[in-house]
C-alpha cells in the first residue's frame, strides 16, 4: 500500500491517530510523566513520551493529518529556520552523508528533535543506533547548549 508522496510503501504500518485534542492543547507538551524521566533520554524513551500530536507542532497545522497518515514528516515544510537546520544536521550525521537524500524525517529523529528543542531535554543521539540496528556517528552540540 502506498502512503505519502512519492509512492513509498508503508510496509504494513498503520496511520497514527490524529489526537487533535492533544495537538490543540499546548499544555500537553508530551505524554504524562515526562518531567520525571531521568536524562539523557534514549530514542526509545523519547518515543514513549513524544508522538505526532507533539512534534507536529513544529510544522504548519495542515501537515498534521498528512504526517499521521504517512507515518513520516518532511523537513521541507518546516518554517522555523533553526529547527530545519538542526534536522538537516542530525540527518546528515546519522546517515554519514554530506546531503540527506530525501525530505522524509524518521519518526524517531522527529521525536528526539522535539524533546531536545521544545522540552529542553538532553537526548542521547547515539541511542538511535540501538533503535534502528545501526551505528550512527556523533550528532554534535545539542540545540539546548
Amino acid at each position: 500500500m502506498a502512503s505519502g508522496s512519492g509512492g513509498h510503501k508503508s510496509h504494513g504500518r498503520k496511520a497514527a491517530g490524529l489526537e487533535w485534542d492533544v495537538y490543540n492543547d499546548n499544555i500537553q507538551k508530551a505524554r504524562a510523566g515526562w518531567k520525571n524521566v531521568p536524562q539523557p533520554w534514549s530514542a526509545k524513551t523519547t518515543m514513549l513520551y513524544v508522538g505526532f500530536p507533539h512534534f507536529d507542532r513544529l510544522w504548519p497545522r495542515p501537515c498534521h493529518e498528512q504526517y499521521c497518515k504517512a507515518i513520516s514528516a518532511s523537513y521541507m515544510k518546516l518554517e522555523d529556520v533553526e529547527a530545519k537546520w538542526r534536522f538537516l544536521t542530525i540527518l546528515r550525521s546519522i546517515s554519514n552523508l554530506d546531503r540527506w537524500p530525501k525530505s522524509a524525517i524518521p519518526k524517531s529523529v522527529a521525536c528526539m528533535m522535539y524533546a531536545e528543542h521544545m522540552l529542553r531535554v538532553r537526548v542521547d543521539w547515539s541511542s538511535l543506533g540501538a533503535l534502528h540496528g545501526q551505528k550512527f556517528g556523533g550528532i554534535g552540540i545539542a540545540f539546548t547548549k
